[in-house]
């Protein structure tokens, strides 16, 4: 199966094989026969910050697009088991008037790899939001992780070693549907103004410091537009590259270190990745 049509980029080469768990049980099963015979695993969200090899997987690639979710909502709350994508969270907030969401607006994720990746935007990130959360080890025992023990940085989740996050509990503050939809459309026209929403990316490829936004140092170094093979730094903000329809993950790279190469001769800074390399 071509690693492609599981991402969001629209890239990668060929997986082995490709398992949908649908229940709890599923995942625990694949995930034991995979430790016990040694087999490597590969977990895809929604692939959106993640750059899959041309070389592919030669391992099992496991998705949770299939698993049956349940969500309940209480309160201030929502609890998810299986993953949706963060505009169904947001919708779902919105609609029961539970605010803090609002900063996933346009983010094209799932709720699992992101709480995975702690996605964020705006100095908000949704380790904000996460009370509770499961995960599945390698052996495929669950575990249940309470508030008090969560520890997340920037763009790191709270998982140091492998695992699978497949329940959450987040939590936001109660407000009025208005002034969240509100908060919703400007945020929605604010980054369909300044980022390339309508285009296949990965979102941010380096990582901003204290003292400087990677976008300009990118756009100052004239590198907008640039391109290598049919991925090119985008014309509407320079962090984001994109897929122009056959890009592959090499002309990704080649790109990276291009951008990295003319950003350090110019202004002596290295840009570091916040996108995820994966792939044989």
């Amino acid at each position: 199966m071509s690693l492609a049509s599981l991402s969001y980029l629209n890239i990668g080469g060929v997986a082995k094989v490709v398992c949908y768990p649908l229940h709890v049980e599923d995942l625990s099963n694949i995930l034991n026969f995979c430790f016990c015979f040694n087999v490597p695993v590969l977990v895809l969200g929604n692939a959106s910050n993640t750059l899959l090899s041309d070389a592919g997987w030669s391992g099992v690639v496991i998705s949770l697009k299939h698993f049956l979710t349940k969500i309940t909502v209480e309160n201030d709350s929502i609890e998810i088991l299986g993953d949706i994508r963060l505009e169904k969270l947001l919708a779902i907030a919105s609609k029961n008037n539970i605010a803090g969401f609002e900063f996933l607006t346009a983010i094209p994720g799932v709720v699992m790899a992101s709480i995975n990746g702690n996605a964020g935007a705006e100095k908000c990130s949704i380790s904000d939001l996460l009370m509770e959360y499961k995960y599945m080890d390698i052996q495929g025992c669950s575990h249940s992780v309470s508030k008090k023990d969560i520890l997340c940085s920037y763009r790191k989740g709270p998982l140091q070693t492998f695992g699978i996050i497949y329940s959450a509990c987040l939590k936001g503050e109660m407000s009025q549907k208005d002034l969240i939809q509100k908060s919703v459309k400007e945020k929605w026209e604010y980054r369909r103004n300044r980022q390339p929403i309508s285009e296949r990316s990965l979102g941010c490829v380096f990582k901003n410091a204290t003292d400087y936004c990677a976008g300009q140092l990118i756009e100052h170094a004239g590198l907008k537009k640039k391109s290598v093979g049919d991925v090119a730094v985008s014309d509407i903000h320079a962090n984001f590259f994109v897929n122009n329809g056959r890009g592959k993950s090499i002309d990704f790279l080649n790109l990276i270190e291009e951008v990295r190469y003319c950003v350090q001769n110019k202004f002596g800074v290295f840009l570091e990745l916040e996108i995820k390399k994966v792939g044989d």
